[in-house]
């Protein structure tokens, strides 16, 4: 909340003023774990690629083939799994149109002072 503008408004004592878009992805077990090793072998790659252009060795080289075929792996792994079913669940996006409420509620006592109804207009230019 402490990056979210608040205000009031006849419904609420407190709402915030910004518009907020989440995205869950639905991910398989095989999916993860094939982003995990991803993850992890482009951590180490750079790394190692640079000892190996200082001192060129067979084991650092074994070692960088060994890491381009993990990436290499995962990356197919995250195309499809082993019975060819693609490993992405789906995804979830919720999206919170904040100051949306003020726009039907006149200028007044039970409604916005006419700097809120700006404000929200200004809000929902955004979408």
């Amino acid at each position: 909340t402490a990056y979210r503008a608040m205000g009031t408004s006849s419904v609420h004592a407190e709402s915030n003023r910004s518009h907020t878009v989440s995205r869950f992805d639905i991910v398989t077990h095989t999916l993860l774990e094939a982003m995990k090793k991803i993850e992890m072998a482009e951590r180490i790659k750079p790394a190692t690629q640079k000892r190996y252009n200082f001192r060129p060795s067979l084991l650092l080289k074994k070692r960088l083939e060994k890491i381009q075929a993990t990436i290499e792996e995962s990356n197919r792994m995250c195309e499809h799994d082993a019975e060819g079913r693609t490993p992405f669940g789906g995804q979830l996006l919720l999206v919170d149109l904040s100051g949306r409420d003020a726009d039907h509620r006149s200028v007044g006592e039970n409604g916005h002072s006419r700097a809120q109804r700006k404000e929200s207009s200004a809000i929902n230019q955004s979408l």
